[in-house]
């Protein structure tokens, strides 16, 4: 199963992200809500990058009308992100495993 529903937010697997990624669908866009020095060791290529503690006051470099992927290292903050931005009127999707399971299928990561 690809999608579940976790408190109304969809989880995506890793593997249709990457499929989604890799068909360059510009109505899809990462989001990167973990720390700057996290940051460094590697994201998903073209993310945005907006700590989560940063979030709250940097939603209008956000596009309503795209479908965001958000991300972090293992879940529990791209699910508090996925609260927050779904409040705010945007389609959003948790990635599911975030960075740890990204890089375990060895899918792309840019510095």
């Amino acid at each position: 199963m690809l999608f579940f529903k976790k408190d109304k937010i969809e989880a995506l697997d890793v593997t249709k992200a990457y499929e989604i990624l890799e068909k360059k669908d510009p109505s899809y866009v990462f989001l990167d809500v973990r720390n700057p020095n996290e940051w460094e060791t590697g994201t998903i290529p073209s993310s945005i990058k907006i700590s989560l503690s940063e979030l709250e006051n940097s939603t209008a470099k956000l596009d309503k009308s795209k479908n965001i992927i958000v991300l972090c290292q293992s879940g529990g903050r791209s699910s508090r992100a996925c609260e927050f931005l779904k409040k705010e009127g945007f389609n959003i999707y948790n990635l599911s495993g975030g960075m740890i399971s990204w890089k375990q299928k060895n899918y792309p990561v840019e510095k």
